[in-house]
């Protein structure tokens, strides 16, 4: 199973203004913009990593080897927003691409981490495979921008919480590799989607 970054995040969670006040720099002072811009990734990947959520909207293809023996197939990273309904894809023993009908499967993105799902009484594909990677499911993830604003806004506020913390303790030790503080572990614990 691989997964391929189609495109990448869109904006983040927090601002640069936020991350000023939290570490009670001058908003007008912009010599460490470029800095903080930096740690305001890094803080995000780094959850991203911990958590197995993509907080901010961004598209997936996950690849397989084969369809599996389950109705279900889980996918890397959650919250999922939607499948394409012709982003289910694979490549037969000859080499052409065929899509599988959004017909026969829908998107289970209450569970976690989200899935793609066979419909009642539908079978995945019983085509010969191509030998590497012949499945293809493409994917958009992240929270999902609500009506009323941006999608920063449907981060979970404790997530964004911790990000303040990761990113003045990034700010505090710069030049120094420092293994993710228990304090930020623990604090993202009830947002981990644990894998098996």
């Amino acid at each position: 199973m691989k997964t391929v970054i189609v495109t990448s995040a869109t904006g983040e969670p927090l601002t640069l203004r936020e991350v000023k006040e939290h570490l009670r720099i001058e908003v007008g002072e912009t010599a460490e913009d470029d800095l903080l811009n930096g740690l305001i990734i890094s803080a995000r990947q780094r959850v991203e990593t911990i958590t197995n959520r993509k907080l901010m909207p961004q598209k997936w293809d996950y690849r397989l080897d084969e369809w599996p023996d389950e109705d279900c197939i889980e996918l890397p990273f959650s919250p999922v927003q939607n499948i394409g309904s012709t982003w289910v894809a694979y490549k037969n023993s000859t080499g052409q691409i065929q899509t599988l009908s959004s017909t026969k499967w829908e998107v289970d993105n209450i569970s976690g981490p989200g899935r793609l799902c066979l419909l009642y009484s539908e079978d995945w594909p019983s085509d010969t495979l191509w030998n590497v990677n012949p499945v293809s499911i493409r994917f958009t993830c992240g929270y999902s921008t609500s009506s009323t604003g941006a999608a920063e806004e449907a981060v979970p506020a404790a997530i964004k919480g911790t990000m303040l913390k990761l990113i003045e303790e990034m700010y505090n030790n710069r030049g120094t590799i420092e293994a993710t503080p228990s304090a930020v572990m623990s604090a993202l614990a009830p947002y981990r989607i644990w894998k098996f």
